[in-house]
């Protein structure tokens, strides 16, 4: 009997997992597809990994509330606790400009670069099909 139960168990567990992959995508939003996504990850210094996240509380706060910006975060690395990556959505280039302009960023970048051992940056579109 439990083996039965385990198996009804398993073939329902399945069929969860097998609607869930027919759901469709929603619609997307044309303002997002279009916007350009930033990555920007931070090798921090081990000792600076606690001030690191706590420093950069602020800059994140203020680049979210900026007109142009989509989405702003801070993400900590799974596998390894001295990266950091910075996952941004920006409307368009413009709104990039002016976040690299900002009071917030110039004074932040250069704090949190000084914590670091290196840095990567890389801006994406989306591919549209």
């Amino acid at each position: 009997m439990k083996l039965l139960t385990r198996i009804f168990a398993i073939m329902a567990l399945t069929s969860t997992m097998c609607a869930c992959g027919t759901q469709t995508q929603p619609e997307k939003n044309q303002d997002t597809a279009k916007a350009i996504k930033i990555v920007a990850e931070f090798s921090v210094k081990p000792e600076y990994v606690a001030e690191f996240a706590a420093t950069a509380k602020e800059l994140v706060l203020a680049s979210q509330a900026e007109e142009g910006n989509i989405t702003y975060t801070l993400n900590a690395c799974a596998e390894d606790p001295t990266i950091y990556t910075f996952i941004e959505i920006w409307k368009d280039l413009d709104a990039i400009e002016a976040h690299n302009a900002s009071a917030h960023f110039q004074k932040f970048v250069p704090i949190l670069g000084g914590m670091c051992d290196g840095s990567t940056v890389k801006h994406y579109t989306e591919v549209q099909y």
